[in-house]
């Protein structure tokens, strides 16, 4: 899966999380800030892409997901862990 494919994905995924059309999602864009995510939201959005992907984060992984890119990165070397049938 290409990271633009994520990137429309996890766009997709927070306008439904916000209520609120996603304009742009830069990979500098701290998802906390720039969304005005709580504690509760981001376990939401997080447990959405997880399902999306077929994934699994750890909180180690997730403490370092605080921008788009960064959480791009993540589910991108997620996907790539993924046993190629699943991946499909």
């Amino acid at each position: 899966m290409e990271r633009a494919e994520i990137k429309a994905a996890l766009a997709q995924i927070l306008e439904d999380e916000t209520g609120e059309p996603v304009k742009t999602l830069d990979d500098t864009t701290q998802i906390v800030e720039t969304y005005g995510l709580d504690s509760a939201d981001m376990v939401s959005l997080i447990m959405h892409v997880e399902g999306k992907f077929h994934i699994r984060m750890n909180q180690e992984e997730l403490a370092t997901a605080t921008s788009v890119g960064r959480l791009l990165d993540l589910v991108e070397a997620k996907i790539r862990e993924l046993p190629a049938k699943q991946a499909a």
